[in-house]
């Protein structure tokens, strides 16, 4: 008898057949992806997909992960909207800030444009701030189990999208699967990983704070001055909060921008070196540019 063969045969067809049908597309758009505080102005949003497979045209921007057949052969897994990552991304954190009190701005950004490109899309929305969304790795591949695959950046940016800060999540997860319908499972395991990415990213205490601040709250620091910083040319140790020192950064006032330099050096050099907290750190920041 060759009956379970032949059975075999079958369900792996039927298989094939149901792996590029529904289970091929996963459901992004009703993410509810939440902000933890409440902001206010205009905020620009941008997501650029710098995905290598999309960049070199192998796979379509709308590519979010793999399923495998019964042989481990891979089917591509698309958004159901239709829509490319980019686009599902911007509109959820689009929905996300718009509830916490910011009027958004969409921004489009193809996965091809550089960066000045990209800087100027920003500053043509002319917005109180912007975020700039940058997707180097997100995929899913469904087995037996469900695997993430993810690399994430995410960077606020002021009304002359300069850089405030800038917070960056990857790692490879294990979203489980189901003896009964691992397929099943991963639609549902997916999107959710989908929304508590997106909420891990903008829910740090850095990015929550660049956007709810009024004042600047921590632009870049050029390269040579961290140079200088990190090899100990200023202040060998700097005094703890609350001593002379300390208090010099804090109460002297600045004649011109160079004062200005030198007494954020000054503070950053007290926070590297862990002799003030980092809300102390960011307090003080912020009235020394509040004092220009």
């Amino acid at each position: 008898m060759k009956i379970k063969p032949i059975l075999s045969v079958l369900t792996l067809a039927l298989l094939t057949l149901f792996l590029q049908g529904c289970a091929n597309q996963f459901s992004y758009s009703n993410a509810n992806v939440s902000f933890g505080a409440t902001g206010s102005g205009t905020l620009a949003i941008a997501t650029q997909d710098q995905r290598p497979y999309i960049i070199n045209g192998k796979k379509s921007p709308n590519f979010i992960g793999l399923v495998r057949g019964g042989y481990g052969n891979p089917f591509d897994v698309t958004t159901e909207s239709g829509k490319s990552l980019a686009e599902e991304i911007t509109g959820a954190l689009a929905a996300s800030f718009q509830k916490s009190g910011f009027t958004t701005v969409p921004v489009t950004v193809s996965h091809l444009e550089n960066d000045k490109a990209i800087k100027d899309k920003i500053l043509a929305a002319k917005s109180d701030k912007a975020v700039l969304f940058v997707v180097k790795e997100w995929k899913s591949d469904t087995y037996v189990n469900t695997a993430l695959l993810f690399d994430l950046s995410l960077q606020v940016l002021d009304g002359s999208a300069n850089i405030i800060v800038e917070r960056q999540i990857g790692g490879n997860n294990d979203l489980g699967g189901s003896a009964f319908n691992v397929y099943k499972h991963s639609h549902a395991a997916v999107p959710k990983a989908f929304q508590v990415k997106l909420e891990e990213i903008i829910n740090s205490p850095e990015i929550q704070r660049a956007l709810t601040v009024s004042s600047p709250v921590e632009p870049p620091i050029n390269r040579t001055e961290e140079r200088i910083i990190r090899s100990g040319t200023n202040d060998s140790k700097s005094p703890p909060s609350g001593s002379p020192a300390y208090r010099e950064v804090q109460n002297t006032q600045p004649a011109d921008a160079s004062d200005v330099a030198i007494r954020l050096e000054k503070l950053r050099g007290l926070f590297d070196r862990g002799l003030i907290s980092e809300d102390e750190y960011y307090r003080e920041r912020t009235r020394v540019l509040g004092s220009m």
